[in-house]
């Protein structure tokens, strides 16, 4: 015999034991794996009919589902028949630890909801069935233009001019002098050469998507993208793409696996600011891909008109891509305190809008309330320069308080800052704390938390917001009340983690490319960094309020890739000098007015 003879007899062993290894993976591959889905449709149908409690799951509505998912998740029964106030109140009932149907319903923020009585500093209300005043400061009135007196005389003068109402839709009948200046100065404000605007905001943005995108087209849109857009993905009879949040690698190979498929436009529809979750667009990543693959970019600016960018221009303005998007939408309920909805565009088919469903058919907004659009963003345009830069600056003051307050777990971007608790309940059971305070005499609070579907199912986050009507005086006596809620909580109601903890907040896989240098301190990493300083005692809470840059320069940092880096003195001085610093102090009050 041969040498290879030799060898081929004894590498035949080998070989069988090899074909044999994959027979026997293949077998088990081919028997687990519906074994684990069979496994997983089990768990969903014993989940679904826990949840259903005699009912099929597919009768109850989106708010059932959730709130039922809640009890689910803290282990409270669920009743055959209940109703969506029932489950409301008996969550409501864990949280406060009673089962007073009048005390849950006084304190219960969100169903049926909370009327009160505004006071005209803008920032006290009376809850009706309170006996005592609170201090909003979860208002999305981020520029505090609901009391801007310059705001009111305009709008009451111009109705009184125009009269108080609309003669129908604007599709037969077109829009009044007031909407048509609200218009120009919307344009004027994005630099945009078209403008439409619609009765409500959540109807303009879920319109723009639905007529974008009609059937043969594709739409790529954030997992965590408003309702609204959602809605509009829904309607509009194009395949819809979601893509995880903020993971814009995913995303390309999505686009690159999708787009060729559509012979129709395909969208990209994203969030500037993502309001439950304190995260904003990578509107440079976001271009590159729509222009690699001919995608249309669809930005809603609800949260960062106004509140993000140096001037108030919004995302575009923040990274200096102005022009980036190339449609716009957005509400007016968030920084000009109006009512209705936008889009803008240098596309022309913004002016198609006048005959669609959602603009054409509806009437559009009353003299009062697009008097006050106009004249808002005419001041932001005028006074942004000074605004934001003040803003900045009390943002991070305000996060040094809270911090100080034993909050561990802060994102702040635009307006908004967060705080997230690692349990279902906790936001909501201090902002409810916060607010009885008032009960002792003490100061009480209005503070909105966001708990599931808002939140994945075991998070939930207190929203925190500024305008010029918040004062330093203001934020310090809000801390010392946090401090004592978060101190009492954590002996009485949950623990010293869940209420103080530093826990592990989800990572979006943003391309490193552009973290931290552009997002600032809303990238998850560049928190994690500093939490690892602090701890190893390099740096020291600040002293006093920074904004973006400088914040880092004071302590010889910089913005990298992979979060902060140390920084030479050389280059600290030339961020300082480079921003813009006139406003060395929150706007006084009066300012806001």
């Amino acid at each position: 015999m041969d040498s290879k003879s030799v060898q081929s007899a004894q590498s035949l062993p080998a070989r069988l034991l090899s074909f044999l290894f994959l027979a026997i993976a293949s077998l088990f591959l081919t028997v687990t794996k519906p074994v684990r889905v069979a496994k997983k449709k089990l768990e969903d149908y014993n989940m679904a009919m826990e949840i259903g409690k005699g009912q099929d799951y597919r009768d109850l509505t989106f708010l059932q589902l959730a709130l039922r998912s809640v009890k689910l998740a803290e282990k409270l029964p669920i009743q055959p028949g209940e109703s969506f106030l029932a489950t409301c109140d008996d969550i409501a009932g864990n949280i406060m630890g009673t089962d007073d149907k009048a005390l849950i319903k006084k304190y219960w923020p969100f169903a049926p909801g909370l009327d009160f009585d505004q006071l005209n500093d803008g920032v006290s209300v009376q809850v009706k069935g309170d006996d005592f005043k609170c201090t909003l400061l979860s208002s999305l009135s981020y520029w505090g233009f609901h009391v801007n007196q310059e705001v009111m005389d305009y709008a009451i003068a111009r109705t009184r001019e125009i009269g108080v109402g609309n003669h129908g839709s604007y599709l037969l009948l077109g829009k009044n002098q007031a909407v048509q200046e609200a218009y120009t100065n919307l344009a004027a404000l994005f630099r945009r050469k078209h403008c439409a605007i619609s009765a409500s905001g959540f109807l303009g943005c879920m319109n723009l998507v639905f007529y974008l995108a009609p059937k043969g087209g594709v739409i790529f849109i954030d997992e965590k993208a408003h309702i609204c857009l959602r809605f509009g993905t829904k309607v509009s009879g194009a395949k819809v793409v979601r893509f995880p949040h903020n993971n814009y690698n995913a995303l390309a190979k999505l686009v690159a696996q999708h787009r060729h498929k559509y012979t129709g436009r395909a969208l990209l529809v994203l969030d500037g600011i993502y309001s439950a979750d304190g995260t904003i667009a990578n509107l440079p990543r976001a271009r590159e891909i729509c222009d690699e693959h001919n995608v249309t970019l669809v930005m809603d600016e609800a949260h960062s008109l106004g509140s993000m960018g140096p001037t108030g221009r919004g995302i575009e303005e923040h990274f200096n891509m102005i022009g980036a998007c190339d449609f716009i939408c957005g509400v007016f309920s968030k920084s000009v305190a109006s009512y209705g909805g936008f889009v803008v565009s240098n596309n022309q088919e913004v002016l198609d809008l006048n005959a669609s469903p959602g603009v054409g058919f509806a009437s559009g907004p009353h003299a009062f309330s697009a008097a006050s659009v106009a004249k808002a963003v005419e001041i932001i345009m005028r006074d942004g320069h000074k605004v934001r830069p003040a803003m900045e600056q009390l943002r991070w003051y305000f996060i040094g308080q809270m911090y100080r307050a034993g909050a561990a777990n802060i994102l702040a971007i635009g307006h908004d800052t967060f705080i997230s608790f690692p349990h279902t309940l906790a936001a909501t059971a201090v902002a409810i704390a916060l607010r009885r305070r008032g009960e002792e005499g003490k100061s009480a609070w209005l503070i909105s938390s966001f708990m599931f579907p808002s939140v994945p199912i075991h998070r939930s986050i207190l929203r925190i917001t500024i305008s010029p009507l918040i004062t330093r005086d203001i934020i310090d006596e809000f801390c010392l009340a946090l401090k004592d809620v978060l101190d009492e909580l954590a002996q009485t109601r949950f623990n010293d983690y869940i209420m103080h903890g530093e826990y592990e907040m989800p990572t979006h896989q943003t391309d490193t490319k552009y973290v931290g240098a552009i997002e600032e301190f809303n990238s998850y990493d560049a928190i994690r960094k500093v939490r690892e300083l602090r701890r190893q005692g390099v740096l020291s809470e600040p002293e006093k309020s920074h904004t973006g840059d400088i914040y880092l320069a004071e302590y010889g940092l910089r913005a990298t890739e992979t979060g902060v880096a140390p920084i030479d003195d050389l280059a600290a001085d030339n961020i300082k000098s480079a921003m813009v610093t006139e406003a060395s102090t929150p706007l006084p009050r009066e300012i806001a007015a």
